[in-house]
């Protein structure tokens, strides 16, 4: 079975994954380098707080958010 077969947002989410590993891959050449990109630019717009380590925004080991920097989002 494929994700697409798979019951609402379960599917949603792991296709929206599937879509940001590819953009992620065409920008920054891997994801683990495109989230590194990504908490570089968090970064110069002042979310000192924040690093992120997949491109999806869905929960990985490396991610952290601080509520403060979210605020400045």
């Amino acid at each position: 079975m494929g994700y697409k077969e798979l019951p609402g947002s379960l599917g949603d989410a792991l296709g929206q994954m599937e879509n940001s590993e590819l953009v992620a891959e065409a920008l920054g050449g891997t994801e683990s380098k495109f989230a590194r990109l990504m908490t570089e630019r968090a970064r110069e717009i002042g979310l000192t707080r924040s690093v992120f380590g997949n491109s999806s925004g869905l929960p990985h080991p490396d991610s952290q958010v601080s509520m403060k920097d979210l605020v400045k989002l």
